[in-house]
């Protein structure tokens, strides 16, 4: 929380996950507002510190603490890959972008960057109805 970006920024509050599973402990996440629906929730999408890792979504209703929805976005075994790394998430319109970075199966070293887009509303439905 800060007035401006010359001021130093200052801890307002720790926001908890409310349902942890024990395959999604965080490791990386990135906050984003739903500017398409009238709730305006807070969504995060969160990149597991699994030894693989999964990319999760999370919602927050009442900035208190997020949920997680069920089933994971992307897992390595649905991506095909040895490792997903640091997702990030833009939202234009009703379109929600996700990027992430994975490790090729045929050489470690090589990381490729990936996005996959969806209809924002169809992904939430599909997100709570698995």
């Amino acid at each position: 929380d800060s007035e401006s970006l010359e001021a130093p920024f200052r801890y307002t509050k720790t926001v908890p996950f409310a349902n942890l599973p024990k395959l999604y402990q965080p490791w990386h996440m990135e906050v984003f507002e739903d500017c398409v629906n009238e709730d305006k929730a807070l969504y995060a999408v969160v990149l597991s510190r699994q030894r693989h890792g999964r990319i999760c979504l999370a919602k927050s209703m009442n900035d208190e603490a997020f949920r997680f929805f069920d089933k994971p976005l992307l897992t390595s075994k649905n991506t095909d890959s040895i490792g997903l790394y640091k997702p990030s998430v833009v939202l234009v319109g009703n379109k929600f972008h996700l990027f992430y970075t994975i490790h090729d199966n045929k050489d470690y070293d090589l990381h490729r960057l990936f996005v996959t887009s969806i209809d924002w509303n169809d992904l939430l439905c599909k997100m709570a109805n698995p």
